[in-house]
């Protein structure tokens, strides 16, 4: 199983799944100030296409990449269906994004965009015997944003080797602080055991992003995460939902 050339705007060959379970738009395609666009994913990808970036560009066997939609765990109490993304990160650095359209809203109109992003992660921020949180062995950060042109894969660095996007992809360090394109929500993790997967929420009510759409009225919407460490990921996408606020 490899990549095509330039990644194009999705993984074919491991997503063929998400063209299968495509059902019906989002709440709405025409987001209007004030609007809560709300996607699902019990009921299937919901019109997000998948990409990683920064990895190299026949990383799928390698890095073990794998997404499908498949039931929450038990653990979480809920029995329905999540969208699930695993793998495993063998480099410094790794970024993990689904995209989506949003169109017609009023050109060139500047926005405020809340998100709030529901997953399940076994990692856990309670602190194990040596006194020490568990959550600091991972890297992993849950990012959201958005562009006024579809985000994409531009091909492989000339520097590095590695798939690279067609936007700034900086890695924002601090819990929400934004490159202009993507706005850092914070750890992924939960407040109970260490190893057990539990439901928890990310959100930028009080940080939130700002994002003008082009000429069309046309913005791209991204959420997804990024690890700098060398680390094994398994991440269940239940719901995310985003607030529009015209300024």
């Amino acid at each position: 199983m490899k990549f095509n050339k330039h990644l194009g705007t999705s993984l074919s060959c491991i997503f063929i799944i998400f063209s299968l379970l495509v059902a019906c738009n989002d709440i709405t395609d025409e987001a209007s100030p004030g609007i809560v666009l709300a996607s699902d994913f019990s009921e299937g990808p919901k019109d997000w296409s998948p990409f990683f970036t920064n990895i190299p560009s026949n990383a799928v066997e390698e890095y073990q990449l794998q997404i499908n939609i498949t039931p929450l765990p038990e653990s979480t109490g809920q029995s329905r269906n999540s969208l699930y993304v695993s793998g495993s990160n063998k480099g410094s650095e790794l970024f993990f994004f689904l995209k989506k359209d949003v169109t017609n809203l009023p050109p060139n109109m500047l926005y405020r965009l809340r998100f709030r992003i529901d997953i399940a992660t076994n990692i856990s921020a309670r602190t194990n015997p040596a006194n020490q949180a568990d959550a600091t062995i991972s890297g992993l950060n849950m990012l959201a944003g958005g562009l006024s042109f579809e985000p994409n894969i531009k091909g492989n660095s000339p520097i590095t080797g590695l798939l690279e996007p067609n936007f700034n992809n900086r890695f924002p360090a601090k819990v929400g602080e934004s490159n202009s394109n993507i706005i850092n929500l914070g750890p992924l993790r939960h407040m109970q055991e260490n190893g057990v997967f539990h439901l928890t929420q990310l959100e930028n009510i009080n940080f939130p992003f700002l994002i003008r759409t082009n000429n069309a009225g046309t913005l791209w919407l991204l959420i997804g995460f990024h690890t700098d460490k060398p680390e094994d990921f398994e991440i269940y996408f239940r719901s995310v939902r985003v607030l529009f606020t015209e300024l």
